[in-house]
């Protein structure tokens, strides 16, 4: 019986930049990862609903220029219905 082929390396092409956070800047597979991260709750009206955002900054890695650009900036604070990708 032979060893399975592990599936192949996955670089990450997205990242989040959250000031506050440790680390500030960190990688994430999908976009979706990147978004959640800038996204989680700032302030909640009750238990169950997210009224405003953290902030921060979405980046994606240019593989044709082997360098990252911003996506989408966040201010803490924003409303979650005013999210750039809504």
């Amino acid at each position: 019986m032979s060893d399975p082929t592990p599936p192949p390396f996955t670089p990450p092409v997205f990242a989040s930049r959250v000031t506050g956070r440790d680390p500030e800047f960190k990688p994430h597979r999908t976009l979706a990862q990147a978004r959640m991260a800038v996204a989680l709750p700032g302030s909640w009206d009750s238990v169950l609903q997210c009224r405003t955002v953290r902030g921060g900054d979405v980046w994606e890695w240019d593989t044709s220029r082997s360098r990252w650009f911003l996506l989408h900036q966040v201010a803490s604070g924003t409303p979650r219905t005013d999210l750039p990708w809504n």
